[in-house]
């Protein structure tokens, strides 16, 4: 064999080596010596599965890091030993289906995020599992279009959220989920027209008008 490419191995396989993936499990402990942590890290960077604990010896967190970012779904648990939170991550941020839990175990609020934005429809329900409120997030503005549930899953309003405040035409529900009063809103203020109906939710029954949040007029 020529000894030029015999050489060009060795050099080569000397220089790789060089790259070569150093892998590290590390543990913390609390002062009691229970472990604390659990992750691993690969050329000076967290990767991989990471574990967190409470002092009993509970799980307290999983996920998993990709070059020192949180990557993929975490769990989290109470102190309980309950499931509160299940988060999806990308590249460091939330991005993904997202669920989260009373402390008894039963779902809270559910949706998607998208760059650690919220998007489409999220789903909040009671503690005693009925479904609460419903809002669709529009993407790339701040506008909601919130609609909120009694516990026997019929409308009680539903209109616009801007900004953390209703806006535009909301509408309210009687029981039986007929129509029964719509009012504007301003900047979270009531301020314009407002309607009140008949029980079959179409009939008008009185109509008025609010200018910052007090009736002017029949």
């Amino acid at each position: 064999m020529n000894y030029k490419i015999i050489f060009f191995l060795s050099f080569l396989g000397i220089f790789t080596g060089c790259y070569k993936e150093e892998k590290k499990n590390i543990k913390t402990y609390y002062s009691d010596k229970r472990v604390k942590t659990i992750t691993s890290i690969v050329n000076k960077k967290y990767n991989g599965n990471v574990y967190n604990f409470y002092e009993t010896g509970l799980l307290k967190t999983v996920g998993t890091f990709k070059d020192s970012q949180r990557d993929k779904i975490w769990i989290f648990f109470t102190d309980k030993g309950v499931i509160s939170a299940v988060e999806s991550y990308e590249n460091g941020k939330l991005n993904g289906g997202q669920r989260y839990y009373y402390s008894n175990g039963t779902l809270k609020l559910e949706g998607n995020y998208e760059d650690e934005k919220r998007v489409g429809k999220w789903k909040m329900y009671r503690e005693d599992g009925t479904l609460e409120e419903i809002d669709i997030f529009e993407k790339f503005s701040k506008n909601v279009q919130a609609t909120i549930f009694n516990k026997d899953g019929k409308k009680l309003c539903s209109g616009l959220i801007i900004a953390g405040k209703r806006e535009g035409e909301w509408q309210y529900f009687d029981e039986g989920g007929n129509l029964a009063y719509d009012v504007i809103y301003q900047n979270g203020i009531r301020n314009g027209r407002w309607r009140v109906y008949e029980k079959d939710g179409k009939t008008l029954f009185a109509s008025g008008f609010y200018q910052n949040d007090e009736i002017i007029g029949l």
